[in-house]
């Protein structure tokens, strides 16, 4: 794993979409060489994989929550 792959790893899910937002931003907005672009989708890519697995392990939290009877309900309720 390279030391930008550690460091994305480190990242909370909304510290890495908005990183991938501001690389977005950057892809989109700029003149940038061809090197430039690719090394920019290169760790745009790497973010998209980190919040992906951060969004499957949230899931699979709250599924095993909801099938061990320990959460109802996830949406919003009316008490």
């Amino acid at each position: 794993m390279s030391k930008e792959q550690k460091e994305i790893s480190s990242l909370s899910y909304e510290q890495a979409l908005a990183e991938l937002e501001a690389i977005i931003d950057a892809i989109e907005g700029t003149s940038a060489n061809l090197d430039a672009a690719v090394t920019l989708f290169e760790k745009g890519k790497h973010l998209i994989n980190h919040c992906q697995e951060l969004l499957d392990n949230a899931s699979i939290k709250i599924n095993i929550l909801t099938e061990s009877g320990t959460q109802e309900s996830l949406g919003d309720e009316d008490d």
